[in-house]
């Protein structure tokens, strides 16, 4: 019988990515976004510490490529304390290479070098045992606000699924838009990012924001890499500030989501980061600055109890309140009703998964992930 060949695993090179993206090509998805734009792949997995180096692991078989598992950077807030962290991503082994068990060595050798803390959106039912077996919590639907935008252009966009949506969705989304938030206060403007020093925010963050909250590490780096310089969309940010002194005191992150060959448009929001008067000013500036004529909906994906009370406000509900779930995926227009699962991983020495998703501060959202880009 012939001796099976071993795997072996190292951290992607810059010279590798050529054979990774032939591998998503040939054994992954045809035509997938990762191969159709040449600078999304190392936008999306750039090393935070080398420059020669690429957020994802490899496994080879021999010289052959079999494995991939892509690693998201971005730390973890555990209340001001600074954690390293990844959103698993591109997680696939090639045909015939199943057996080898590239897969789960892949996983293990993420648990021991990218970080103490792994999260992941999305995933197939044969990913999610394998999360399950490697110690990660499962969660099956992570919350998502929507809000009516324009009844004229939802039901347009609803009429064209292939599976008939039920009429009360539309009129349960236009009796929650009635309620409207009160005028901001009047000591609060909201500004681009671009006319505030990216400092005001970091020390916002640090001193005030990080240490009231658990999540993604929100400061100035990470907002600028993961919006501000995407290679594909055009994000806003913006920030509440105060009129008296022009402290940043509260973020937002919003697109505008363009439907190729259709006149309806949806508003994605990303990142809401603040106390009650800010993100209700924040909120204010959203609904009446950025949402059009011809936005169907806002949607939200956010795991924050908190901001509740504030979206519930605004006119946002719950999307399982809903007698179905709207479309979520846009490059295509996709209407598969999926919700969004995700899968959270802690090391020794950091609070447990349960602890943590139990925690009504725990603020993950659709953004920090792998989960906003062309499909």
């Amino acid at each position: 019988m012939p001796q099976r060949m071993s795997i072996d695993l190292d951290w992607c090179g810059t010279e590798d990515v050529a054979q990774v993206r032939e591998l998503i090509q040939s054994h992954w998805r045809f035509d997938h976004i990762m191969v159709r734009d040449p600078g999304l792949y190392p936008w999306q997995f750039r090393h935070p510490h080398r420059s020669d180096r690429l957020s994802a692991l490899l496994a080879h078989r021999g010289q052959e490529l079999v494995g991939h598992l892509g690693l998201v950077p971005g730390d973890f807030n555990l209340r001001g304390r600074r954690i390293p962290a990844a959103w698993t991503s591109l997680w696939f082994v090639a045909p015939g290479a199943e057996s080898t068990g590239a897969g789960a060595a892949l996983l293990r050798k993420a648990q021991e070098e990218a970080g103490e803390v792994l999260g992941c959106l999305r995933y197939n039912p044969l990913a999610g045992r394998l999360y399950q077996a490697l110690g990660f919590r499962l969660w099956p639907v992570t919350p998502r606000w929507v809000r009516l935008g324009q009844d004229a252009p939802l039901q347009s966009l609803l009429a064209d699924s292939p599976q008939p949506y039920p009429p009360e969705l539309g009129r349960h989304l236009a009796a929650a838009a009635c309620n409207r938030l009160e005028n901001p206060p009047r000591d609060l403007e909201v500004v681009d990012w671009s006319v505030a020093d990216p400092s005001a925010w970091d020390r916002v963050w640090r001193e005030t924001l990080a240490p009231a909250r658990l999540g993604a590490w929100l400061d100035a780096w990470f907002i600028t890499w993961r919006y501000l310089d995407h290679p594909v969309f055009d994000y806003r940010v913006r920030l509440a500030r105060r009129v008296a002194d022009g402290a940043v005191v509260g973020l937002m992150v919003h697109r505008v989501q363009d439907l190729p060959g259709r006149p309806e448009r949806v508003l994605r929001l990303l990142e809401l980061v603040g106390g009650e008067r800010e993100v209700r000013a924040l909120l204010w500036d959203l609904l009446t600055s950025a949402l059009g004529p011809d936005t169907a909906f806002v949607d939200f994906h956010c795991t924050s109890r908190e901001l509740a009370p504030w979206l519930a406000a605004a006119g946002f509900v719950p999307e399982d309140t809903l007698p179905d779930l709207l479309p979520s995926r846009f490059q295509p227009l996709d209407f598969r009703r999926e919700p969004l699962p995700g899968a959270l991983w802690t090391a020794a020495g950091v609070a447990g998964p349960d602890e943590l998703l139990s925690d009504p501060a725990l603020y993950l959202t659709r953004g920090q992930g792998d989960q906003d880009r062309p499909n």
